[in-house]
């Protein structure tokens, strides 16, 4: 059964909203509250709605729906193997972290599936940074096989500008550079759907990420992003 989308059997609905054996947040409610004890449960928050964890809960997972926030206060820590945020072209999901999530040994558990516009003649391609850290371009690329290539697969839609030489990075198959929050990158899909970043929630500011006016072109130009 695929945490994205699952096939759990309820009569007269089909893939991802099939929500049996779950628990649901909507309509303001849990239909059962994740305690300690709900280890063995998988948890879905419902777009559009807003939900707050404030004390140690554990669940099999927890999906966040395009257009759904969740907060976890400082005094909570969410135990689980995977948390996944959802998104739209025109809607996304929030996670608001200021406790813990793990899966009792790692952090690096959170996957942000942020939707890419495709490259083509209409639509073109998007400037995003990732949610999360820790993540290789080498290991983000194996998963999203989406991310527009050249026919080689040697060359990849994907990176950041380049102040030194006023022009936007085109990272290669070779790349193992880590993926960085607050760093702005360039992409493009093939299929005008989703890419998965995977690693460790932000929960502080970032400060490291410089702003210049300088470089032979653009010198105005910085892309950072929130």
């Amino acid at each position: 059964e695929g945490i994205d989308a699952p096939d759990l059997g309820s009569p007269g609905t089909s893939g991802a909203n099939q929500i049996v054996n779950h628990m649901v947040f909507e309509n303001d409610t849990w239909n059962e509250m994740p305690t300690l004890s709900t280890g063995i449960r998988k948890a879905i928050v419902m777009g559009g709605e807003s939900v707050t964890i404030d004390s140690n809960v554990s669940m099999l997972s927890l999906k966040v729906r395009a257009g759904a926030d969740v907060t976890v206060t400082t005094a909570a820590t969410v135990t689980t193997p995977a948390v996944v945020l959802e998104s739209t072209s025109t809607v996304y999901s929030s996670l608001i972290l200021d406790g813990t999530i793990t899966d009792g040994s790692s952090e690096s558990i959170v996957t942000y599936k942020r939707h890419v516009n495709q490259n083509a003649s209409v639509g073109g391609n998007d400037l995003i940074t990732p949610p999360v850290t820790g993540q290789g371009f080498d290991t983000f690329r194996a998963a999203n096989p989406n991310i527009l290539s050249n026919s080689d697969d040697t060359i990849f839609l994907f990176g950041p500008f380049d102040k030194t030489s006023g022009a936007y990075v085109t990272y290669s198959n070779t790349e193992t550079v880590a993926l960085t929050s607050g760093v702005g990158y360039r992409a493009g899909t093939t299929d005008n759907s989703t890419l998965s970043f995977k690693g460790t929630a932000n929960k502080g500011d970032i400060t490291d990420i410089a702003i210049s006016n300088s470089g032979p072109d653009y010198q105005e130009w910085n892309l950072v992003g929130n």
